[in-house]
């Protein structure tokens, strides 16, 4: 009987190891599992953040560099436009045509 008790507990002790490395083990890979995504998913989102800005900037790019006064509503329209992709669009310019600056702001949000 002697045999068989430490035989039961051997047998027992195994199995409560077993459970405690799986316990402890499983969540540990599952956290780190979960980080690696966290991190490849903000990488992703920094990414699209900054080609949606240079895309942004591309379009508005030439119709800033010869801005005027007339043509401050085809900026506009064009912020329209990109915003209707989602983009938030903010454009704050300020130009000094004559004595009295010509203060301009548009805005486009989606």
């Amino acid at each position: 009987m002697g045999k068989e008790l430490v035989r039961y507990f051997r047998s027992f002790a195994v199995k409560l190891i077993v459970a405690f490395m799986i316990f402890s083990i499983v969540p540990v890979l599952l956290v780190q599992r979960f980080d690696a995504a966290e991190r490849e998913q903000g990488a992703l989102m920094l990414h699209l953040a900054q080609e949606q800005g240079r895309l942004a900037g591309e379009t508005l790019f030439p119709l800033l560099d010869t801005l005027t006064p007339r043509g401050a509503e085809r900026i506009d329209s064009t912020a329209r436009r990109l915003a209707e992709g989602g983009l938030s669009i903010k454009v704050l310019f300020l130009l000094e045509v004559t004595s009295a600056p010509f203060h301009w702001i548009s805005s486009s949000h989606s």
